[in-house]
């Protein structure tokens, strides 16, 4: 059922953001998938880059959530690596949640709007450091804000989940991936969605430790990794 829906919203993307030459729903979805496994397979040559640049890293990390939403949906949607806009179609609204799939008007959760998306990305990735004392913590603060803003249309997930792993190799953590998702995920998205209803209110930081002690269970030393 998931993938079923998935694919319905990649088919309303392709009739918004119709790439040039035209791409059928079949080959789109299969090429968004390969795409993400070449993104994957290129995470150490990321952490190399990273390693070189003397830019900040909340410059360096913006920069590259553009590339990789952009490379993700190449020759997919002609909006491939741009945040929503308010000229898009329904003013560029998105909205997501458990109650009513990506519908703007039901959802649980609405996505930033569009004109805020600059403002409150900047103070996402202005969480992020070169050299973090915790480096764990950060990464599902970092996390949290970025999913609640909703950036893109699609693949916010993923595009954090590939921000947060970069991130924390970088500061030599790893993040089990495979098991939160199959073990526990439904666990970790209410604390997520818990977050995300109370932000900006007095009970955010209780509920964000709850997230933030959640997480750690599930971030381990890289050096534990060829242990």
């Amino acid at each position: 059922m998931a993938e079923l829906s998935e694919k319905s919203y990649l088919a309303e993307l392709i009739s918004d953001f119709p790439a040039s030459p035209h791409v059928e729903l079949d080959t789109a979805w299969r090429r968004v998938e390969a795409h993400f496994r070449a993104i994957e397979e290129a995470v150490p040559n990321i952490l190399g880059f990273l390693a070189k640049e003397k830019d900040p890293f909340p410059l360096l990390f913006s920069g590259l959530s553009t590339s990789l939403h952009g490379f993700l949906y190449r020759n997919v949607l002609s909006n491939a690596g741009d945040c929503r806009k308010s000229t898009d179609p329904r003013g560029g609204l998105v909205a997501f949640g458990p109650e009513v799939f990506r519908n703007p008007w039901g959802s649980q959760f609405k996505g930033a709007p569009p004109t805020d998306i600059p403002n409150e990305m900047d103070g996402a990735f202005r969480l992020l450091s070169r050299n973090d004392r915790d480096p764990v913590r950060t990464s599902i603060q970092f996390y949290q804000r970025f999913v609640r803003i909703h950036p893109y249309y699609d693949a916010n997930g993923r595009i954090a989940r590939l921000l947060v792993s970069v991130y924390l190799l970088h500061h030599d953590y790893y993040v089990k991936w495979r098991e939160l998702e199959q073990q526990k995920k439904n666990e970790f998205l209410k604390k997520l969605n818990a977050c995300h209803l109370r932000e900006g209110s007095a009970s955010y930081e209780q509920y964000f430790e709850y997230l933030h002690s959640f997480w750690r269970k599930f971030v381990i030393a890289r050096k534990e990794l060829d242990s």
